[in-house]
């Protein structure tokens, strides 16, 4: 088996991939459940979130309303994996009950960071 490499993606594939990656993980939605839903492999899914495949916009838009996730978010700075790690106020991030409050959370940060006020 080949290993596949990430930094052979173009930009936004590879952002799009990590984004997709990092939901995912997030919802705790396992790569075969996801794979599944859309009638696609999961090595499909690995090849979306590596960047190697790039996602279709119909594709994107059904990932999305799967996983209950904007599709303008997938085009975001990737989430850090690290993240909890890094600080105090970090660390009670991996306290949460469950990755669907981690992801409300990062999505009204990044919504009150992009604001111009």
């Amino acid at each position: 088996m080949t290993a596949f490499d990430c930094n052979t993606a173009a930009f936004y594939d590879l952002q799009i991939g990590q984004n997709l990656m990092s939901f995912r993980k997030l919802l705790k939605v396992p790569r075969g459940e996801l794979a599944q839903k859309l009638g696609i492999t999961y090595q499909q899914i690995h090849k979306y979130e590596c960047g190697v495949n790039r996602l279709s916009s119909g594709r994107l838009l059904q990932i999305s309303q799967i996983l209950g996730i904007p599709v303008e978010h997938f085009f975001y700075k990737p989430l850090d994996e690290d993240f909890p790690e890094k600080t105090d106020i970090q660390s009670l991030w991996s306290q949460l009950p469950n990755g669907l409050v981690q992801l409300g959370l990062y999505m009204a940060i990044h919504s009150l960071a992009s604001n111009d006020n």
